[in-house]
């Protein structure tokens, strides 16, 4: 069977209870196109998979959503949020241009335009009040897969390749903790601020990059945001620490974050 084949990365958000009327997209079903295959059947994919370039990232790559978009400009019939990421941008560009390339050598015509955006909801009634609704959230981008649609914006997985979470909750007896992953110090700080902005939202705007060369760095440039964000309008964590010692393997870096509510 044919169906509409396209090669994406999973989305993950804190998302809101609430939206304004349209036909919205099962969580599950929000992901980044990164390029689309058309009219396929699985069976003519399946021997190529073996041979899709990975990525150069092992571990899902953090941002937060900026803006509503609505889509095409001249008669809107989505609306989608603009993604900045907050790390490896570039990188991410850069891959889905060899993954293009890839694709167009092995008999697929994908076009170069490119807009880092996550579709919310189709026929969306009221874009002022989508518009209005819209708020700064964190987001990760996990597990390049292969995805086949199967009607009302639905979608099935045929094909996955996993990312290393940038961060998991953890048991901690007094405040909340988190296993922080990065390769590099100035991942886990990213990582380290994704994980706070999902457990509170309002820090979202509170991102700011930093360079640190060390954990002891990465828990000073964490406590700096928040408390401009606590100064600012408020937080209910106060500080993160360290709890155990990092951890390190072939792949990245462990850390668990404490952080003080």
């Amino acid at each position: 069977m044919r169906k509409r084949f396209f090669f994406a990365l999973e989305i993950i958000a804190p998302w809101p209870e609430r939206y304004p009327e349209g036909r919205l997209l099962l969580e599950s079903n929000r992901h980044l196109t990164l390029a689309f295959l058309g009219s396929e059947t699985f069976s003519n994919l399946q021997a190529l998979l073996a041979q899709v370039p990975k990525p150069p990232f092992r571990i899902a790559i953090g941002g937060s959503f900026t803006k509503a978009l609505f889509l095409p400009k001249r008669s809107p019939r989505v609306a989608a949020w603009e993604v900045q990421w907050w790390e490896k941008q570039t990188q991410l560009i850069q891959y889905r241009q060899t993954l293009r390339e890839w694709l167009q050598h092995v008999r697929f015509s994908i076009p170069e335009e490119f807009l880092n955006h996550v579709t919310i909801a189709r026929n969306p009634t009221s874009l002022n009040e989508w518009e209005k609704m819209f708020v700064p959230i964190p987001c990760f981008a996990k597990d390049l897969s292969l995805r086949g649609s199967i009607g009302n914006s639905m979608y099935e997985t045929y094909w996955n390749l996993p990312l290393a979470l940038p961060f998991q909750a953890i048991e901690h007896t007094a405040d909340i903790a988190y296993v922080i992953r990065g390769e590099s110090f100035e991942e886990l700080y990213v990582h380290g601020w994704l994980a706070l902005c999902f457990f509170e939202p309002t820090l979202t705007p509170y991102f700011v990059p930093a360079t640190p060369s060390s954990l002891l760095e990465v828990i000073l440039a964490l406590n700096g945001r928040i408390a401009e964000a606590d100064a600012d309008c408020g937080s209910a964590i106060k500080a993160v620490s360290q709890h155990k010692v990092l951890r390190c393997n072939e792949e990245y870096m462990e850390w668990e974050m404490i952080a003080d509510v």
